[in-house]
């Protein structure tokens, strides 16, 4: 038993575990990540880039909400259910735009806000051309004015 002892005690005073001197061109500059950034950006985006995206992001939730009110409409994002009240649709925006605002380059925000753009731009539309009527179409197809 104090050979095998022996056996490992003597390696390890014969081992130097002190860690090397680093020069300067050894130290890699590691580039500082915002809250929830997985990815990292080349290209960050500008400032009116990210004001536009938020202002989007806001007028969607707005057309959201106020077609909601028309009992006609319901919300296509399968992840809130056809009719999300509006915490559900505010917290369900500021964790994805969220999360998807600290992620995207400048790229990413210009295709976002064309997609955002578009999305106010159809539920804009809803809103102003879905009827209000229960059901206002005729037994034989035609719609029937309210």
């Amino acid at each position: 038993m104090k050979f095998l002892i022996l056996l490992i005690a003597l390696p390890m005073q014969a081992l130097d575990l002190t860690l090397p001197e680093l020069s300067q061109e050894d130290i890699i500059d590691i580039p500082e990540r915002k809250f929830l950034q997985f990815v990292e950006i080349k290209e960050p985006p500008s400032r009116a880039q990210i004001i536009t995206y938020w202002t989007l992001n806001v007028l969607d939730v707005y057309t959201t909400y106020e077609g909601l009110k028309n009992p006609n409409t319901k919300e296509a994002n399968p992840f809130l259910g056809e009719r999300p009240h509006l915490d559900n649709l505010l917290i369900h925006k500021l964790v994805f735009a969220g999360l998807a605002g600290q992620n995207l380059d400048t790229y990413g925000y210009t295709w976002m806000n064309f997609a955002l753009t578009g999305t106010v731009i159809r539920n804009h539309h809803l809103n102003n051309t879905t009827s209000w009527c229960p059901n206002n179409i005729h037994v034989d197809g035609h719609r029937m004015p309210c």
